[in-house]
């Protein structure tokens, strides 16, 4: 795993093999990064499914304040842990915090701690209903700040989340961007 941009642009990050893990391809967490532009720099990420870290450690690479990593794979949170130690811990450590459990039961915990992000990645497994469901928990809960972006990596074959997605219809679809057989989607609130 190649760190595309930044500070750490170029840096080579160790991933086991023994995962298993679908991590974002380069070029797609390159292209997911140039939409985004200079809006990731200082800003508050949550890396939902966060698998290798790849996307959170992207961010942080392009200047995020902070990253929150939720993953509930403990050889996976060990790899997140080894790849932030690899790059800097004494500069990243202060600014991340791995959180290990299921997606949405870390949802209900960031929002009684009152955390607010402007970033919410969301890449879960491949062909499940993972995407609709987490959009609906980020509905119920105030964590995605006003005007923020949930961005969703999922498999073109999967079916796309409604647009307006939620009991409050708190996110609309602005964006859709195919990569071979993975699409990227850009939610905001």
């Amino acid at each position: 795993m190649r760190i595309t941009g930044g500070a750490y642009s170029g840096r080579v990050l160790r991933v086991s093999k023994t995962l298993e893990l679908r991590p974002t391809q380069d070029y797609v967490r390159q292209a997911l990064f140039n939409i985004l532009g200079d809006a990731v720099e200082g800003s508050r990420i949550l890396d939902l499914f966060a698998g290798t870290g790849a996307l959170g450690i992207e961010a942080l690479s392009r200047g995020a304040a902070s990253v929150d990593f939720v993953e509930k794979d403990i050889p996976a949170v060990q790899s997140i842990q080894k790849s932030l130690e690899q790059l800097d811990w004494t500069e990243l450590g202060s600014k991340t915090r791995i959180i290990r459990k299921e997606a949405l039961a870390a949802l209900a915990q960031l929002d009684q701690q009152g955390c607010r992000y402007q970033f919410v990645f969301l890449d879960p497994p491949y062909g499940e209903d993972w995407p609709r469901k987490t959009l609906n928990a980020l509905s119920r809960y105030a964590i995605v700040s006003p005007g923020g972006w949930v961005v969703v990596e999922q498999a073109k074959r999967d079916p796309i989340p409604d647009p307006d997605l939620g009991e409050k219809g708190l996110f609309s679809l602005r964006r859709k961007q195919l990569y071979g057989d993975t699409v990227l989607l850009f939610y905001q609130q």
